[in-house]
């Protein structure tokens, strides 16, 4: 769990130099940052709105490039649908080290649009494509599920260091269509919360790396891929949810996987599936992580001493979300959050003043 800290006295001449320094550069950028703030009594003013509407009063102005900054509030946002705009909307992060509690909660989330970014947000329902689209990045997201429908294409989609899947019992939590290219899913909590469904629906050419699939029971029967075909699937832990594959699932090569508790915890090797260096029917040994439906921060992924899992990924990594060159994000944010804020309540005139910031981030 890598947590970056500054802690680095600086003066107040030094600061005021610095900001100065960003205002005289900043209209060298195309870029705009427009705030959207759903807390009551929020004031709005330039590039800023206001409202459970105000991330599609900002979409009106924005281009694409631009960043929406969605403030964490009490008040769930409506949904937004980019139509076009290839903007960020990025959050406040879905467990921020901080005090206050609120978070930058969405109902769900349009996403017509190229070039798009989703990041720190918390979505209550789904991500939803309903056309062509590429150069889409999700990351550290609590999102319920991905849709695309209409037989559409996505290309260069990466989802990672998302929470995904919880109590989605109705249909998969990954519905993407065999035709998409270019598609990452990396480094992600994902629940197989489905009895009739597979998680991850209609997949091609996919790389699925360092996740960890949770099913709702022990010996469960929940399965992770239907129509899956052509993956590179690897360092990943299947954790009461089966990695056997169900309809047309042929042409992956599964490397470096570890399945617990499963109703079928065999890799397959048959319809031109290869398993290579695959843990079959061995417990991960995380620190605390009971089989469900829904998650608690509560929980902790890190592995226990002895968990077959630890260097046994490929070239020596560990298995599950904590390995890879895009490790898991316990506060899943983007931006630095700034813890304190020290500094002396008087200062003489003409001197400098030392403040001293401490703040989290990546």
């Amino acid at each position: 769990m890598p947590v970056s800290r500054l802690k680095n006295p600086v003066t107040m001449k030094k600061l005021f130099f610095t900001l100065a320094f960003v205002l005289s550069v900043a209209p060298a950028f195309t870029q705009n940052i427009f705030i959207a703030n759903s807390n009551t009594g929020a004031v709005g003013g330039t590039n800023v709105f206001t409202g459970a509407n105000s991330i599609n009063a900002a979409l009106v102005p924005a281009v694409t490039g631009d960043i929406i900054y969605v403030v964490p509030s009490s008040v769930v946002y409506n949904t937004p649908s980019l139509n076009g705009e290839g903007v960020s909307l990025i959050g406040g992060g879905f467990n921020p080290d901080k005090s206050g509690g609120a978070l930058s909660v969405l109902a769900s989330v349009i996403a017509n649009a190229n070039n798009v970014r989703l990041s720190g947000l918390v979505i209550n329902q789904e991500v939803n494509f309903s056309g062509s689209f590429s150069n889409i990045m999700i990351d550290k997201c609590r999102v319920k599920y991905l849709f695309e429908g209409n037989s559409q294409v996505l290309g260069n989609l990466i989802i990672q260091n998302c929470i995904v899947g919880e109590n989605h019992t109705s249909s998969s939590a990954f519905y993407l269509q065999g035709a998409s290219s270019n598609i990452k899913i990396s480094n992600n909590i994902i629940y197989c919360a489905n009895t009739t469904s597979a998680v991850i629906s209609g997949l091609n050419a996919a790389t699925i790396e360092n996740n960890v699939f949770i099913g709702f029971t022990s010996g469960g029967s929940a399965s992770v891929f239907n129509n899956v075909t052509n993956c590179n699937i690897k360092n990943n832990i299947f954790y009461a949810s089966t990695p056997a594959g169900s309809g047309t699932f042929s042409g992956n090569d599964l490397q470096n996987n570890l399945s617990y508790s499963t109703s079928n915890d065999i890799f397959s090797t048959v319809n031109g599936n290869i398993s290579s260096n695959n843990v079959e029917g061995q417990n991960p040994l995380f620190t605390d992580l009971p089989f469900g439906t829904t998650f608690s921060f509560s929980y902790n992924l890190i592995l226990q001493a002895g968990s077959l899992a630890i260097g046994s990924g490929l070239d020596g990594i560990d298995m599950g979300v904590f390995g890879g060159a895009n490790p898991y994000d316990v506060y899943g944010t983007s931006l630095p959050i700034v813890q304190t804020i020290t500094a002396p309540n008087t200062v003489t005139q003409g001197t400098n003043m030392n403040v001293r910031i401490e703040a989290k981030g990546n």
